[in-house]
């Protein structure tokens, strides 16, 4: 088990952008004091949506061969991926503790995030255009991992961050 210490530890520099990306936000659960508050069951789901005429690209891999180093809250964690149409359609049985919103979906990311609240499920973006369209959390890949805090929207959406964790990210917005 990977416990959430490491999220301020450098990511190896021969690691992808989507490795990067896919620890940082693996880590970032880890410190997320009300992940049990906001898990049904014994295990966290991480849901990546993505555009219907896409794929859900190298990601969801890297987010699902990371999650098998981790669990949280003494919970495994499992990645499952579904595109935004499936999304919409099965959206209220649904039980994720986190989203992450692909790009291409920019138009979707509020009415996602407004879910999110509505159903106490953090949202993560990998764009500044998703960051200000709506996600929670952003984590851009612009060669080292950028770390984006929505504050009021992640509190909104149920997720409580030690003050230590976000003086690590590169921007945190109250």
């Amino acid at each position: 088990m990977v416990n959430g210490s490491l999220l301020a530890s450098k990511v190896h520099a021969e690691e992808g952008a989507a490795e990067q990306s896919a620890l940082v936000m693996m880590r970032l659960l880890a410190y997320d004091r009300n992940i049990a508050d906001r898990t049904p069951g014994q295990q966290v789901n991480f849901t990546v949506v993505y555009p219907a005429e896409s794929t859900p690209g190298g990601i969801y891999d890297a987010l699902v061969d990371i999650s098998t180093q981790f669990q949280l809250d003494g919970r495994r964690v499992n990645v499952e991926s579904v595109d935004h149409r499936q999304f919409e359609e099965s959206k209220d049985e649904l039980e994720s503790s986190a989203i992450l919103v692909t790009e291409g979906l920019e138009d979707h990311n509020e009415q996602i995030a407004s879910w999110g609240i509505d159903n106490s499920v953090l949202t993560f973006g990998q764009s500044d255009q998703l960051v200000e369209s709506g996600s929670a959390i952003g984590v851009l890949p612009n060669g080292d991992v950028k770390l984006v805090v929505n504050l009021r929207l992640a509190q909104a959406q149920g997720a409580d961050f030690p003050g230590s964790v976000l003086r690590t990210a590169d921007a945190v917005h109250r």
